[in-house]
């Protein structure tokens, strides 16, 4: 059934050409002239971006433009929606999304997401067109990563070394490289692959930040097991977790070991992950400043709550905030209940009760109570308010994640977050959505009022269709 909606929402309008709700008067900014020749550009555009094969990617673009139109909420919630365009390779969004008068102005920084939107889809003469309609713009390191990337993942690995050759660039982009190596391996060319792989570990140690280097190792890592190169390279993976181990900036160890321990688990190397979990936990436990070190705990608590290593994951339950404290009870509960253990799922979310908000005590059957701001009572805890920015979506992600996995009666969620501020209802959705359950996500998303909530739901489904989880690829069907 999921499947059949999805086609349902692609057939029964597509990506409709032109902006659906055209803005009165000149753009913004006096680029009249700059907006006629890159509409002209998206006309003449191949088309097969967004889409095309790939009916994700259309329900995302479709969604992002509906965000689009409903008024995300002024500049910033604009700037999210175009940025997830981007992603999505919808040129025509992005064009439109940057006429709105949310954008504030049109500069060069928003003209030039048209051209970056071509490079997610592999579309090298329209992202150079694009770029030549704004005086003295090259391509950005972005474009030229999403460009080669695209190529790459499209099995045209020599296609996506040609993009650096006509750029004239020393060498490759080490973000560039392990996909270069997975195309490869795929065709066959399993030497070549080989090295793109080694060459990708020895640029990404040259590369200034920890956190940079750490996201190309993990995706290395994650190829080669997609690709089954790992059961025969190993040594390759061995040496990438050693580059892991000795990081000195603890979130990028912590996120690399988390994110290989997930890995390792996903392969069924059981023994391997847990101690992986647990030297992940301790990193995160080192991680300074205190304000980088609550999101690494969090999300390794989450990561190991998953893979089952619930003892792993509970350890970061005291080191944190009552709130992100109630998110990890609640991301263990999930995870037991989808083991089978609901009687331990329940009891594990009854720990959660020292939380309330204005709607009462926290409880995770009334999603009216599954946002903040929020007051805590325990022993040192007196009364905790947080700033707008957090609003728990951590835990609102958890809550849901929950609510799934106990298989809880239907909800009427727009309802039960009519009070709630617009990061609770996008981490509400976007958690229903990466779970697989984008029917009801997308149900309950469009019988929201038309404005800023709406829009930030419909971003949170877009958001998760762009970087889809494995249940939710299931859910769509074969992609």
């Amino acid at each position: 059934m999921r499947c059949i909606v999805v086609i349902f929402y692609v057939a029964a309008g597509g990506i409709a050409s032109g902006c659906a709700t055209p803005e009165p008067g000149p753009p913004p900014n006096g680029s009249t002239q700059w907006i006629a020749g890159a509409e002209r550009l998206v006309k003449t555009h191949t088309d097969r971006c967004p889409g095309g094969h790939d009916a994700r990617l259309a329900l995302a673009a479709r969604l992002l433009r509906e965000a689009a139109r409903d008024g995300p909420g002024g500049y910033i919630e604009t700037r999210s929606v175009i940025r997830w365009q981007v992603r999505a390779g919808d040129a025509q969004g992005v064009l439109c999304s940057v006429q709105s008068p949310h954008a504030l102005l049109v500069d060069e920084a928003q003209l030039t997401d048209v051209a970056e939107a071509f490079a997610h889809c592999g579309d090298e003469r329209s992202m150079y067109a694009a770029l030549r309609l704004v005086p003295e713009t090259y391509p950005t390191r972005p474009m030229l990563v999403a460009l080669a990337t695209a190529k790459a993942r499209a099995g045209d690995a020599d296609g996506a070394r040609q993009v650096f050759e006509e750029f004239r660039a020393r060498e490759i982009l080490p973000e560039v490289l392990p996909h270069i190596g997975a195309a490869d391996w795929r065709a066959g060319r399993f030497e070549r692959g080989q090295e793109s792989w080694r060459q990708a570990l020895r640029q990404a140690q040259a590369m200034p930040r920890e956190t940079d280097e750490v996201s190309v190792i993990v995706a290395l890592i994650r190829l080669q097991r997609q690709t089954g190169a790992s059961a025969t390279d190993v040594a390759l993976q061995e040496h990438a977790l050693a580059l892991i181990r000795r990081m000195t900036d603890r979130a990028a160890r912590s996120f690399g070991l988390r994110e290989v321990a997930a890995d390792r688990a996903a392969a069924g190397q059981h023994d391997a992950a847990a101690q992986l979990f647990d030297e992940a936990m301790d990193a995160a436990m080192q991680t300074m400043p205190a304000d980088a070190r609550e999101p690494a705990l969090v999300d390794t608590a989450a990561a190991a709550g998953r893979a089952g290593r619930y003892a792993t994951a509970l350890r970061a339950a005291p080191n944190v905030k009552p709130w992100n404290r109630a998110a990890v009870l609640l991301f263990v509960a999930a995870a037991r209940a989808r083991a089978g253990d609901r009687a331990g799922a329940i009891d594990t979310a009854a720990q959660t009760s020292f939380l309330h908000n204005y709607a009462g005590r926290f409880d995770h059957r009334n999603p009216s109570t599954w946002s903040g701001p929020y007051e805590a009572t325990g022993p040192g805890w007196g009364l905790v308010v947080p700033t707008p920015q957090y609003l728990c979506s951590d835990l609102v992600a958890a809550a849901m994640e929950l609510h799934l996995a106990l298989g809880d009666s239907q909800t009427d969620f727009a309802a039960a977050f009519s009070g709630a501020p617009i990061e609770a209802i996008r981490a509400a959705a976007a958690a229903q959505a990466r779970a697989g359950d984008i029917d009801d996500a997308l149900s309950w998303s469009r019988a929201l009022p038309r404005g800023g909530k709406r829009a930030a739901a419909l971003l949170g489904i877009a958001a998760a269709l762009v970087s889809p989880t494995p249940e939710l690829r299931e859910a769509l069907g074969a992609m």
